[in-house]
């Protein structure tokens, strides 16, 4: 059992970096928070899969991992949940340029992961917990089978 899924520990990570940001008096790290958003914007502008996956199943969160923090790749990651117990996340890693807050390209093939709440239990202390089946990757989105779902395109079809 899965209780901590890999959309919260993206999300716990994401608001610690912006709180440290957002609490800092420095400038220059408000200015930072301001570029990451900027190139996240060029991103879900620039990637055709992020934009194809919220025209299908509504509005998903975007992160870049280790934003600005080392040179090369970064993971780009979308997330939207769907259909009231599903979870489809895209990962690929793309080129930054941190001069004009864009992202230039995809240096990997894009991977998939469909996740699917089998179930929610509540304790007795009324702590919240779930169960859940992943399937993925799936490095092409052109039809590669997983655990009796296909992507095809960015349609899901489940077998």
């Amino acid at each position: 059992m899965n209780l901590v899924t890999r959309s919260l520990q993206i999300r716990l990570m994401l608001i610690f970096i912006l709180a440290g940001m957002l609490t800092s008096c420095n400038p220059s790290m408000q200015s930072q928070l301001k570029d990451y958003e900027e190139t996240i914007k060029s991103g879900i502008n620039t990637l055709a899969w992020p934009k194809q996956m919220e025209a299908l199943f509504g509005e998903g969160d975007h992160v870049t991992t280790h934003y600005n923090f080392s040179p090369g790749p970064k993971t780009w990651n979308t997330e939207i949940f769907f259909g009231g117990r599903y979870e489809l996340t895209l990962q690929v890693d793309v080129e930054i340029d941190y001069r004009k807050r864009t992202i230039v390209r995809t240096v990997t093939p894009g991977k998939f992961y469909l996740a699917e709440i089998e179930s929610v239990q509540i304790s007795s202390s009324g702590q919240v917990g779930q169960l859940i089946r992943t399937t993925g990757p799936s490095t092409k989105p052109d039809g590669k089978s997983w655990s009796g779902a296909m992507v095809t395109g960015l349609r899901l079809e489940f077998h």
